[in-house]
């Protein structure tokens, strides 16, 4: 591979793609205490057996120059990093984000880790969170993913593979 992505290269007007649904973290955790129906253990599997090669080939095919992967930090911790290093600001569409079967239940049921609100703590006054945003959704924001997707900022108006989850702004 002869380019290497960044998390400082997001630019205003960009749009945030993002490659894998969200809640493999609270997925693992339903299933460590057998809360989680076998269809869903199943999916989480299959989400974290999905390598990010094929991911970032379409990114790198789309030119794309900022992309971090999403795990520990949860998605709004990666894209904070990327936020602060590009010197602006990342709006997430809700509305839009990919999630694996059943998490709001799971969330609704306590299946949430303690990571999740280290994550949350850490971000302190940097995440804003729109009151019409439910609980249970902040919850899958900040949910530390086990072998989680690309998150990459580009131009395009779209990616294979990837759904666009928010943009870049000003600030």
């Amino acid at each position: 591979v002869d380019r290497v992505f960044a998390n400082s290269n997001a630019v205003v007007g960009e749009k945030i793609f993002l490659s894998k649904p969200l809640g493999s973290g609270i997925a693992t955790t339903a299933a460590k205490f057998d809360k989680a129906m076998p269809e869903q253990v199943q999916a989480v599997i299959d989400v974290m057996a999905a390598l990010n090669a094929g991911a970032m080939e379409v990114a790198q095919a789309a030119d794309v120059r900022c992309a971090t992967d999403i795990t520990g930090f949860g998605l709004v911790g990666h894209l904070w990093n990327v936020a602060r290093a590009s010197g602006v600001r990342i709006e997430i569409d809700t509305g839009k984000l990919p999630l694996l079967e059943g998490t709001q239940e799971l969330v609704e049921r306590g299946c949430i880790t303690g990571g999740s609100r280290k994550n949350r703590d850490a971000l302190g006054e940097n995440l804003i969170i729109d009151q019409l945003v439910p609980k249970w959704l902040v919850e899958v924001v900040v949910d530390p993913q086990t072998s989680g997707g690309l998150a990459v900022t580009t131009q395009a108006d779209a990616l294979d593979g990837y759904v666009e989850i928010g943009r870049v702004i000003p600030g």
